[in-house]
């Protein structure tokens, strides 16, 4: 019997305190928290203005300097050779189609020889034609023998257009190549040109290396605005759109997203951001640079350290004449921060530290200040 009693009695107790516990956690959320100046300071609570979001600020992302992505930087060897002489020293303001370097190379030499038999057929076709077409006038060939000579000589200018084709590729004008018969200048070289107005940044090879086709021998900087070649983690693609904005972090420098990536990098998980400076600037090309990508949308930064989670909601703590009044925000990510685009005004004050405590007094869990 008294084993019963007290059983009865446990169980009342347990009742009671689940029922206390209930109470406490079922009191309803509080919208205003009082709290003085005073009380702020000693419970270590901290506020700071809100302000709006400007070119400081967004995702970091490192960047490089390059070249327009639609523009070559670099000029290659388009035979295999020797390195023969350097005509621009790095520094150079050069010409679109000046002369930069001169490659010696029999593979020229053959691609000249094919194109110097070539002109020379073409020559004598065209001088048995016309004396043929005299002949034939005169009545002392007949049709079909000024036909055979038309049809070498369309042989004939075939192939000369088809070595010809071929010569040029080894860096030779038209007035360079109808003056070779009688000149034969360059003879056994390739030349390379400049394949844009710029400076000569860099020379890759040194004259008498060898080189091979296809091999980098110069780079070059043009007159035309930089680009920025940066690595976004793939998560946060969705941070991109239609106009989408960059800023040096050092300087404050303004690019514009132009090309992006659209396949994922499987071992990094980044995308690869191509962005145009606004303005022209000075860096070399290859420097490295850490930019900010911004916001699409304008708004006010909420730092992270001012947000509070409450059921899946977020929460901010704003500064009032009576004490701090909870408010519901919605937030985009912009790095290590966040936006609100809409129920904070740029000033409000804002809890950015103890707003755990705040919490608690919001929830009716602390007591009086």
């Amino acid at each position: 019997m008294r084993r019963q009693i007290k059983f009865v009695k446990c169980g009342i107790a347990i009742i009671l305190c689940i029922s206390s516990l209930t109470q406490i956690f079922a009191q309803p959320v509080i919208d205003t928290i009082e709290l003085t100046e005073e009380d702020a300071i000693k419970l270590g609570i901290q506020f700071k203005p809100a302000r709006p979001i400007d070119e400081s600020m967004g995702i970091e992302l490192p960047g490089q300097i390059i070249a327009p992505p639609h523009e070559g930087s670099h000029a290659y060897s388009i035979v295999d050779g020797v390195l023969s002489e350097w005509k621009a020293n790095s520094g150079d303001p050069v010409s679109k189609g000046e002369i930069i370097a001169r490659i010696a190379s029999s593979m020229a030499s053959e691609i000249q020889a094919q194109w110097l038999d070539a002109y020379a057929s073409l020559s004598n076709a065209r001088l048995e034609a016309r004396r043929s077409e005299r002949l034939f006038n005169k009545g002392v060939i007949a049709q079909r023998s000024l036909q055979q000579v038309q049809l070498a000589l369309a042989h004939a200018e075939s192939r000369e257009a088809a070595s010809r084709k071929a010569f040029e590729r080894l860096g030779f004008d038209a007035f360079s190549i109808d003056g070779f018969a009688e000149t034969q200048a360059d003879l056994g070289y390739a030349l390379l040109r400049a394949p844009r107005d710029g400076i000569l940044v860099h020379r890759a090879r040194n004259a008498g290396e060898p080189v091979e086709v296809g091999d980098s021998l110069a780079e070059f900087q043009s007159g035309s605005a930089k680009w920025i070649s940066a690595i976004l983690p793939a998560a946060l693609i969705n941070t991109l759109g239609a106009g989408t904005k960059l800023s040096v972090k050092e300087t404050g420098e303004m690019l514009t997203l132009r090309e992006r990536d659209y396949s994922v990098d499987s071992l990094t998980q980044t995308i690869e951001l191509f962005a145009e400076f606004n303005t022209e600037v000075s860096y070399p090309l290859g420097s490295l640079l850490d930019v900010f990508l911004l916001p699409n949308e304008s708004g006010v930064l909420v730092p992270a350290s001012a947000i509070v989670f409450t059921e899946g909601k977020n929460f901010v703590y704003v500064k009032t004449a009576n004490g701090v009044i909870p408010r519901q925000l919605e937030l985009i990510s912009v790095g290590r921060d966040y936006v609100a685009r809409a129920g904070l005004r740029v000033d409000e004050e804002i809890a950015v530290s103890g707003t755990a405590l705040l919490k608690g007094m919001q929830l009716g869990l602390g007591g009086d200040c």
